[in-house]
Order: structure tokens, then C-alpha cells, then sequence
């Protein structure tokens, strides 16, 4: 093993004569390899994770302006539902009311 861009020569000799000592393998047979790291190429999968995660941040950013928005318009739909509670309140007592009148009678 080499972390070499190249196999450097001084292993040569070593390996061809290992090659000799195992029956059918040929140091001649053996394929050189360019161990270069270079960029990594983009590929279909990768692209596609990319685009997902583009999707999904422009997704995030509209469920935060939704959120924000709620948020926002919260204090006014609660303010109306407690509006809608007083005035069932307001109508409950009225009955509560005339009950009690009707029961002194």
C-alpha cells in the first residue's frame, strides 16, 4: 500500500518477485492506477440531494414566514374569541337570571 500519486519504483522489484512465487499471477498482467485524489465528479445522486435540499430550505422558509404570521395575527383571533365568550357569558347570566326569577315566583 502507497499513498503515492504513482507506485514509486523502489517497490517494483519486491512486488514482481512476489508475483512469481503465486501460481498464475504475472506482474505483467497488473494494471498501473493514477491514485491522484481529483474533484469529485457530480453525479445524478447528488444532484437530486442538492435539489432536495434546496426544496426543502425554501420549504423551511415558508413554514418560518407562516409561523411568523400566525404568530402575528394571534393576539386578534384570540381577542375574538374571548369577545365571543363574554357575550355567551353575558347571555348565560341573563338566563341564570330570569331562572332565578321564575323560581321565587
Amino acid at each position: 500500500y502507497t499513498r503515492a500519486k504513482v507506485l514509486p519504483e523502489e517497490y517494483v522489484p519486491e512486488l514482481k518477485e512476489a508475483c512469481k512465487k503465486v501460481k498464475g499471477l504475472k506482474w505483467d498482467d497488473f494494471v498501473l492506477t493514477d491514485n491522484t485524489c481529483g474533484k469529485l465528479a457530480k453525479n445524478v445522486v447528488s444532484e437530486e440531494i442538492e435539489r432536495d435540499a434546496t426544496i426543502l430550505r425554501l420549504d423551511l422558509e415558508e413554514l418560518e414566514n407562516d409561523v411568523e404570521l400566525g404568530l402575528y395575527g394571534l393576539p386578534t383571533e384570540i381577542k375574538a374569541i374571548e369577545t365571543d365568550l363574554e357575550k355567551e357569558i353575558r347571555v348565560i347570566e341573563k338566563t341564570i337570571a330570569k331562572d332565578e326569577k321564575l323560581l321565587i315566583f
